[in-house]
């Protein structure tokens, strides 16, 4: 009987532990991002989601607290009626939110233009290539669409890595110890993150269809560069 229970605990435990394996969850995400795939990248998220919803997981906790009661604790106080998905998760769970995203292209445009003002400082300016001011402002806003789109793929891998190499070992330690209320807390957590997930998604989706842009007349400039920047402006109208 001993050597049943302990190898019931065993297998449940390393079921728990497979559950988020970092060998199947993570490995097209990368490829399918990069590729603007989007059918690959919500079955990514699908996945993750699977994973951080499973609905046996709640019952997997409650027969592993059960059988390790049995076989390890004296202890005869009744378990908790605690439903895993009553659980509260208060670990803090990687966010991005659209406006985040929107301050981030600000920054960054903001930044290059100042690069720019800074070598027209060094090396001068000839007023006879206004051309340039275009092809500066199409170069600025093509980098910032790709900067933003890279970021919100990027929150999308750090929400898998988060689950896989954080709280995923971290709700499967806690069963091991047979801290199950912490391992219940862990589990709610993952429903959280995968909630994100797939906010996170619909906004990384959105970046792949949006082009992000930076109006350089929004900086103060010197004046002689002012005025040439409203006579490219007044030429593109």
């Amino acid at each position: 009987m001993v050597v049943r229970l302990e190898s019931t605990i065993e297998e449940i435990l390393d079921d728990l532990i497979s559950r988020g394996s970092a060998d199947w969850l993570g490995d097209q995400l990368d490829n399918h991002i990069a590729e603007t795939d989007w059918e690959g990248v919500a079955q990514d998220i699908a996945d993750i989601c699977g994973v951080a919803r499973d609905e046996n997981l709640s019952s997997s906790l409650d027969l592993l607290e059960v059988l390790t009661r049995i076989r390890y604790s004296d202890d005869t106080s009744p378990i908790p009626q605690v439903s895993g998905l009553d659980a509260v998760g208060d670990e803090e769970i990687p966010r991005l939110a659209r406006g985040e995203l929107e301050e981030y292209a600000r920054q960054e445009g903001e930044r290059a233009w100042r690069r720019w003002q800074n070598l027209v400082g060094k090396h001068g300016w000839n007023e006879d290539r206004l051309e340039e001011l275009d092809d500066k402002s199409v170069e600025v806003n093509q980098d910032l669409t790709d900067m933003v789109r890279q970021k919100a793929g990027d929150h999308l891998r750090e929400l898998q890595q988060h689950l896989v190499w954080e709280l995923w070992p971290a709700l499967t330690s806690a069963a091991r110890q047979r801290d199950y209320a912490g391992a219940r807390g862990h589990a709610a957590s993952a429903r959280l993150l995968a909630a994100e997930a797939e906010r996170a998604e619909a906004l990384w989706r959105e970046t792949t269809v949006h082009s992000f842009s930076f109006n350089p007349l929004t900086l103060s400039w010197p004046r002689d560069l002012w005025l040439v920047f409203e006579e490219w402006q007044s030429a593109r109208l």
